[in-house]
């Protein structure tokens, strides 16, 4: 079989994955931008489309056991990963906030090997 048919059948996998427990997020971008005084500014962009993800909680996991990456110089602590499929539109400072009232931040992109695209999330609130 070859790669890109290999590749199309664990899209299809990653597809029906997420149908089995399905969340539906329009993720907000993060604008990073410098004022006339020199000062970095951050603030919400438009909101994307809303894409359908599976939302895989690791946050129950052992004290201390989560996975942890640094992100511009802070330790930031993976609670949840943020499975879409290989062409959904998901960039690091994304975000939502979640029908439990806590924010979810995409803080990186994992390698999604061409057949998924997965974001590790970190949960505030």
């Amino acid at each position: 079989m070859s790669v890109e048919a290999t590749r199309a059948v664990l899209r299809k996998g990653t597809t029906a994955y997420i149908a089995m427990d399905p969340t539906t997020i329009s993720l907000i971008p993060t604008v990073k931008y410098k004022t006339d005084a020199g000062s970095e500014v951050t603030e919400d962009g438009t909101p994307r489309d809303p894409q359908t993800f599976k939302l895989i909680s690791i946050e129950f996991t052992p004290q201390g056991t989560n996975p942890r990456l640094m992100v511009d110089g802070v330790e930031r602590i993976i609670g949840f990963y943020l499975l879409g499929d290989w062409d959904c539109i998901m960039e690091p400072g994304d975000h939502w906030i979640g029908d439990d009232g806590r924010r979810y931040e995409v803080i990186a992109l994992m390698d999604g090997h061409g057949y998924e695209t997965k974001g590790a999330v970190e949960a505030h609130g």
